[in-house]
């Protein structure tokens, strides 16, 4: 249940028609996202589907006919290593200092994240960069866990920011920031649950503010969610919250809001 709405895990009644669209389209986020414009009626509309899952690659995609279909607005890229990962953080001074101050306090903390390998991350998703961070930081739990555990209401705000450039579609996820005001709420003795926390209710600020930020180039009717992430309570919860226009919301009706394989 979500804020009065319930989330389909999974389902046999759909129709069959919502299968036959299902199954147009190669890329996971457009299969789902394609349904559920078709059960909500929404194909004359322009919808923002933010398609966020622990099984297939994420992606931020804008629906529009006049634009002949989906555009690419936003997916994530897991680094090749960490050591690849730190040295682009060490690439300008502050990263550079923040990671030799990462070492001398946490230096066991340090060594394993450089460890950790990022090949067992084969999605490119908000999930699998949620995981590095567990690493780098050395989490006893995965970050949705330990927010979700958090007693607190609010959390420190992480930088969910994308790299700057003039078109609102194909944008790169600033990976280096996402991490670096981690590492730096760690020095500064921030429990764990609590940067999880941040971590969690920075990303739903950041959802609104991609909203907002496409809107202003082409206006919506809507915004939709598909994906299993979404089914966490805390992660919808605080979403609600953060979506403070009054944007339309949509989910799947009767056809899973994620199929699994």
């Amino acid at each position: 249940m979500d804020n009065d709405r319930v989330v389909v895990l999974d389902s046999n009644n759909y129709e069959n028609k919502l299968t036959t669209l299902y199954e147009k389209f190669d890329e996971e986020s457009q299969k789902q996202s394609i349904v559920l414009l078709g059960e909500n009626d929404l194909f004359k509309k322009k919808i923002l589907n933010f398609f966020n899952s622990s099984e297939y690659d994420d992606n931020i995609v804008l629906y529009s006919n006049d634009l002949g279909g989906f555009l690419d607005i936003l997916k994530y890229t897991v680094p090749n290593s960490m050591q690849e990962l730190f040295d682009e953080i060490s690439d300008d001074e502050t990263g550079g200092k923040l990671l030799i101050n990462f070492k001398k306090h946490f230096p066991e903390c340090y060594e394993n994240a450089l460890k950790f390998d990022t090949s067992v991350l084969t999605k490119n998703s908000l999930l699998s960069l949620w995981k590095i961070v567990s690493a780098v930081l050395d989490f006893e739990d995965d970050v949705i866990s330990l927010a979700s555990a958090c007693m607190l209401e609010k959390g420190p705000r992480i930088d969910y920011k994308l790299l700057e450039q003039e078109e609102i579609y194909n944008k790169t996820f600033n990976l280096v920031k996402f991490i670096k005001s981690g590492i730096s709420f760690k020095l500064a003795g921030v429990e764990n649950s609590t940067i999880s926390l941040g971590y969690i209710e920075s990303y739903t600020h950041f959802v609104a503010n991609v909203i907002d930020e496409v809107n202003e180039e082409v206006v919506l009717d809507g915004v939709s969610l598909s994906g299993d992430i979404f089914s966490h309570d805390i992660i919808s919860t605080l979403l609600h919250k953060s979506i403070t226009k009054n944007y339309k919301i949509f989910y799947n009706k009767d056809f899973p809001i994620q199929i699994t394989k």
